[in-house]
């Protein structure tokens, strides 16, 4: 899903928030409610899983989504990415092999 870029092209820009908003609705059929974009950015950038959910925790914080939305928002990235550990990355190739509905 993901591409690596060398520059900062517009058609480049334009290719980068596509595939977010391809994550994005992915992972927010898979979870039935909706994902903050900066969440969905930690995610997209395959940051370790620490990271992603210190962001979702801010989420939770600032009222982007409840406490039940945030763990399982948790639960699903260490199940759809398979993470065992929270130094664990992020690898966006283990989401293509995910069916939604």
């Amino acid at each position: 899903m993901r591409k690596n870029f060398e520059s900062n092209s517009l058609d480049e820009k334009v290719l980068q928030d596509t595939e977010k908003l391809e994550l994005s609705n992915k992972l927010e059929k898979i979870c039935g409610f909706r994902i903050i974009e900066y969440v969905i950015d930690e995610i997209y950038n395959e940051k370790t899983y620490k990271e992603v959910c210190i962001m979702i925790g801010v989420a939770s914080i600032n009222e982007k989504m409840s406490k039940d939305e945030s763990k399982k928002l948790k639960e699903k990235i260490k199940e759809i990415f398979k993470i065992e550990k929270n130094e664990d990355r992020i690898n966006l190739e283990y989401l293509n092999s995910v069916n939604v509905l």
